[in-house]
């Protein structure tokens, strides 16, 4: 029995032995993990609001430690120079038999911190596959100017939505907006004043094609001109042709605007005719088509134009449009974006103008080709799309509702329809009711139905248009304690789908790589601008439809809390919408041109400062001593990224003489 008692003790203070320095180990371990991961929360905290980095295991292999941090190690603006200091940072508080070992910090899918450098920021392009699409450089629209846009956006083509709109809800039998009112406004209106008169301007002043799923003009007249009959009759409007040396022919698909409103699976597009001309390039052989109506008032007014896209169809379809100011030319390259609205622009039209305005010519650069001419629509107009009222026992009423709004209020859902797509963009769930989900659903949609076609998507049904990238702009919701404090900045897109790929194997990290940079470029520009603690939130890789759905890097930016005082005491203000649009705009030049190994120019700002410097000088010569005073001028362009100076020849000089006695 004694025997028993001893051996019982002996074998028990041998695993006690033995475990004891293991034990040791565990308690070294799980304090170096959380030293680890204190150090790199405080880095990451000095330009991030998040949450603690936790370290959840680390390993040692072949001399290479490699530490395994939590999701919000992610959210950081990993650049070349702060990745040297971090792995520094965390090499000084490494026990000594880790020292010498290369360090790797590895997070979210197994992805080292530094493959989290936007391809912009690296110093070789060394295994970074770029998203550029490959097609002849043929942009969909060209504006015809006295100068060439070459190191801005010529040639890209970017999608963009200003977060939601009104819809029919149909538990209350009525339209509503998608979010709630607060702080004077709702995010489905709020949005739209930073896109539609800030961002979309800079990027097509860069000469980029932006495309919208909205209606982007709040002008409340829309005039529809086609050559089929239209059912509104208040507005007189012709189609005219003339004839050279080629015939305009008819084709048996087109645009017809023959009913007041339109329910789901109606779509206008594909009411009508269409006409054609074989191109010609003698300009003294041209035949044209010409659209005109009766301005009602003067005003700005968007001009769209509609055409089909054919086997032969010319990339140069020479439009000019008649306003109060002379005439604009704009070349559409109809190989793409047959069968919806294209934009041409905003023009400002004066009432009683009797020329037409819009005309299209078949001079093109090549003989053999064909244009197509179609519908122009001239203004944004009211919501003509039309839900049925069902009562509480079932039954429709056969009186259709529309949201009674102008069309800019509605959302993408509505405005997909009056364009031409079909029911698979902007009725997804094929239900009759479910018009929140399809809109948010649509937009994503949206986007690969203008790439099918394209090389990038050419398996897909589309308008075959290079879609570069996608931008959706939200504000979001949330609050803080003080009303001087902001909920600040976030950004969402999705890499985890289709094998992190795109069509075409180059990585959805691209998608990373945009959101980081229009992130850190805005916190940069408001805090500098502003200096305002504004806060910089995380960049979520997050399941959502918008970002995970299109076939091309997307982003969606949750800008600031429409909720919180702290944030929307800026949010209203003009100028920090155009300091949040410019650097949105510079984040998205730089990244395309990364992409597309191009150099770029930020386009300069107006002169905003004029210091003046007086400059005394003493001369003298044979006449006496000679003092002037110069005026030398600086112009300032107040960029935060770029400010240039020019020393300007002196404006204005005193002078005068001392003679000698």
């Amino acid at each position: 029995m004694l025997r028993r008692v001893l051996y019982r003790i002996f074998v028990l203070a041998f695993i006690a032995f033995v475990a004891s320095p293991i034990a040791a180990q565990v308690e070294t371990d799980d304090s170096l993990r959380c030293r680890i991961g204190r150090v790199l929360t405080e880095i990451a905290q000095r330009q991030i609001k998040i949450c603690p980095i936790e370290v959840t295991s680390f390993k040692e292999k072949s001399g290479k430690l490699s530490i395994y941090t939590s999701l919000p190690m992610t959210y950081y603006p990993v650049r070349e120079e702060n990745l040297a200091m971090i792995y520094d940072s965390v090499r000084s508080i490494l026990p000594p038999h880790y020292k010498k070992c290369k360090i790797e910090i590895i997070s979210d899918e197994k992805k080292s911190l530094k493959e989290y450098i936007p391809l912009y920021y690296r110093s070789t392009r060394r295994g970074v596959k770029p998203y550029v699409n490959d097609f002849d450089g043929t942009p969909l629209v060209q504006h015809l100017r006295p100068y060439q846009i070459d190191k801005g956006l010529r040639g890209r083509h970017i999608a963009i939505w200003q977060s939601h709109g009104r819809f029919f809800d149909a538990a209350i039998n009525d339209w509503r907006w998608q979010r709630p009112l607060l702080w004077q406004t709702v995010e489905d209106l709020f949005t739209q004043s930073y896109v539609l008169p800030y961002l979309v301007p800079m990027l097509e002043n860069a000469a980029a094609n932006v495309l919208l799923p909205r209606e982007r003009d709040f002008q409340t007249v829309e005039i529809i001109v086609d050559n089929d009959k239209s059912c509104d009759t208040t507005i007189a409007t012709s189609y005219e042709e003339g004839l050279g040396s080629k015939a305009w022919r008819s084709l048996n698909i087109g645009f017809a605007h023959k009913q007041k409103v339109y329910f789901t699976g109606e779509n206008p597009f594909r009411h009508g005719t269409s006409r054609y001309a074989e191109c010609v390039t003698d300009s003294r052989n041209t035949s044209v088509a010409q659209w005109s109506a009766e301005i009602p008032c003067d005003g700005d007014y968007a001009v769209y134009v509609s055409y089909r896209t054919m086997d032969k169809s010319a990339d140069d379809a020479l439009y000019t449009i008649n306003h109060a100011g002379g005439a604009s030319q704009v070349k559409v390259n109809q190989k793409m974006g047959g069968g919806t609205w294209i934009y041409l622009g905003t023009y400002r039209f004066s009432a009683g103008d009797k020329r037409p305005l819009v005309k299209l010519s078949n001079l093109s650069s090549k003989a053999g080709r064909v244009v197509s001419a179609d519908a122009v629509k001239i203004g944004g107009g009211y919501g003509n799309i039309a839900r049925v009222i069902v009562d509480t026992v079932g039954n429709a009423d056969t009186m259709p509702l529309t949201s009674r709004l102008p069309r800019t209020c509605e959302a993408a859902r509505y405005w997909l329809q009056w364009a031409g797509f079909d029911t698979l963009v902007y009725n997804p769930t094929k239900e009759p009711v479910s018009d929140y989900k399809d809109d948010y659903m649509s937009r994503g949609l949206w986007v690969n139905r203008l790439m099918g076609g394209s090389k990038r998507l050419s398996k897909e049904e589309g308008l075959n248009i290079p879609i570069d990238l996608a931008f959706a702009f939200h504000s979001d919701a949330g609050v803080t304690d003080s009303d001087s404090t902001t909920v600040g900045t976030l950004g969402i897109y999705y890499t985890k789908y289709k094998k992190q790929r795109f069509t075409g194997g180059v990585s959805r990290y691209r998608s990373r790589d945009l959101t980081d940079m229009v992130m850190s470029q805005i916190h940069n520009d408001i805090a500098t601008t502003y200096h305002s603690e504004w806060r910089r939130r995380g960049m979520w890789n997050r399941s959502y439809y918008e970002a995970r759905v299109p076939e091309a890097p997307t982003m969606l930016l949750e800008l600031l809390s429409h909720q919180n005082f702290g944030d929307m005491r800026l949010g209203h203000n003009p100028n920090f919408k155009f300091t949040v649009c410019r650097a949105i705009y510079k984040a998205i030049l730089r990244y395309l041109s990364a992409q597309y190994d191009t150099e770029y120019c930020v386009q300069p700002l107006p002169v905003s400062n004029l210091p003046l410097q007086q400059l005394m000088k003493t001369l003298s010569n044979s006449r006496g001593i000679r003092r002037s005073i110069h005026w030398s001028l600086r112009l300032l362009h107040d960029d935060i990224s770029f400010v240039a100076e020019w020393e300007m020849v002196v404006l204005m000089k005193a002078l005068w003489w001392n003679e000698r006695v």
